[in-house]
């Protein structure tokens, strides 16, 4: 058996076994040039190439400032002044609800009391008539009562007159202790005279008796009178010395009780003006839907003029108008020590696909010290997350060069890119950790 397979093995020559046996030289180094070639551009490209690591998570937008949901103060109807994504002002009245005043007159009103009193006792009762003000009414109409009292007393001033008669009375009073003070004067220099007189006749009636009793008797009779005429105008002097006095003490008792009248008119005037404006405020706070700050309305609901609404129900939300959009991004635990402030982050939205919006860069702003069980990254079980803030330099606007429309709560996913590492590096890792295993 074995000698007819031998016999069918065919005999080879000596030149086929040396062709066999010798390589071609020229060959083989094409061969090796290339197969070194290819290992040094593997090895090139190893060390150029670089593939970052990424953290991956799940990604929320959400607005620095929360929107502000407004509720009904009131059962009643619904009167709407801004409409769906109307731009409002801070403190402008959104709508408010029926109670019997026209919302017209009660902005009017309340307008016109941010002013000063002075300029309210000049130009508001000329621009107050036939005013719709519900329960204010009765505030309203105080403070009418107090302004016509201010006006009336400006106008026709009790007191005016009395202090101008007193002025009056003192003028002429002056003028009476002047001619009294003259009369003195001169009283006194007859009385001087008659003195000189009686001593020089009585000298002569007495000692040379040169003349007769008669004309002594006279000169001491008009000495006498000379007297009591200076005792009289002295009397008067004094008399309108007392009543000047008097008047002093009339004039500073009118102007006491004039000063009494204009702070109780200024009190009265100021007191129903604060308490204007408190029932305006608590008519506000019980009916009226303001905005708490500037920014953008939105219903809540299908909403029309006159609709019912109950107390304490959602109507509206405010928008702010300068909100800043960042990210929160809850990542597992394991890998999560790599992550730290200043890393690159690319988020994918769910509501806006990558492929044809693009992504959004962010960069890592903080994470949370302590983890938190959630159920966001596995729906089977809880795992421990923590909680990484992303702030986005460039807001919404993504790497294609569109800007998206921001929606409160979008959904997506993060990539955190921790490290960029080479292609060398990973597969000395993956032989090492083979290794070690």
């Amino acid at each position: 058996m074995s000698e007819s397979n031998t016999k069918k093995t065919p005999q080879r020559t000596e030149e086929v076994h040396d062709i066999i046996d010798r390589m071609p030289h020229r060959t083989g180094k094409i061969v090796t040039v290339g197969v070194a070639f290819f290992a040094g551009l593997l090895i090139l490209f190893g060390f150029i190439i670089k593939y970052p690591e990424s953290v991956t998570g799940v990604a929320t937008l959400s607005a620095q400032q929360a929107p502000v949901r407004l509720t009904s103060p009131a059962n009643g109807r619904l009167h709407i002044l801004a409409g769906h994504s109307a731009n409002i002002k801070g403190g402008e009245i959104i709508a408010y609800i029926e109670s019997g005043a026209e919302i017209n007159d009660f902005q009017f009103l309340d307008s016109v009391m941010k002013l000063n009193p002075e300029e309210l006792t000049v130009s508001f009762l000329s621009k107050t008539d036939h005013l719709a003000l519900g329960e204010l009414t009765i505030y309203f109409l105080k403070l009418l009562n107090s302004i016509e009292s201010v006006n009336l007393y400006k106008t026709d001033n009790p007191f005016v007159p009395q202090l101008e008669r007193l002025h009056l009375q003192k003028a002429g009073n002056l003028k009476l202790q002047s001619y009294i003070q003259q009369q003195l004067a001169f009283q006194s220099e007859s009385h001087k005279i008659h003195k000189q007189n009686l001593l020089k006749d009585s000298i002569q009636f007495f000692q040379l008796q040169s003349v007769n009793e008669e004309v002594f008797l006279q000169s001491k009779t008009t000495l006498l009178n000379s007297l009591q005429n200076m005792n009289q105008l002295q009397k008067e002097q004094e008399q309108s010395i007392q009543f000047a006095s008097e008047l002093e003490a009339q004039k500073a008792q009118l102007l006491v009780e004039q000063k009494e009248k204009e702070q109780t008119l200024t009190i009265n005037l100021y007191a129903a003006i604060h308490e204007l404006k408190n029932q305006i405020s608590l008519w506000k706070q019980k009916y009226t839907i303001i905005a708490p700050a500037a920014g953008r309305v939105e219903m809540l609901g299908f909403r029309k003029e006159n609709d019912f609404v109950q107390a304490r129900e959602e109507i509206f939300a405010i928008l702010p108008a300068i909100n800043p959009v960042s990210a929160q991004v809850l990542i597992p635990s394991s890998g999560a020590g790599k992550v730290v402030p200043g890393q690159e982050v690319i988020i994918k939205l769910d509501d806006f696909p990558y492929l044809e919006f693009g992504t959004i860069n962010g960069r890592v702003q903080s994470i949370s010290m302590l983890n938190n069980p959630t159920q966001e990254l596995s729906a089977q079980q809880k795992i421990n997350t923590y909680q990484v803030v992303v702030e986005l330099p460039e807001q919404l606007k993504t790497n294609y060069g569109t800007s998206l429309s921001f929606k409160h709560d979008i959904k997506g996913m993060a990539q955190i890119l921790v490290k960029k590492r080479k292609l060398i590096e990973r597969l000395f890792d993956n032989l090492k950790y083979l290794v070690r295993e």
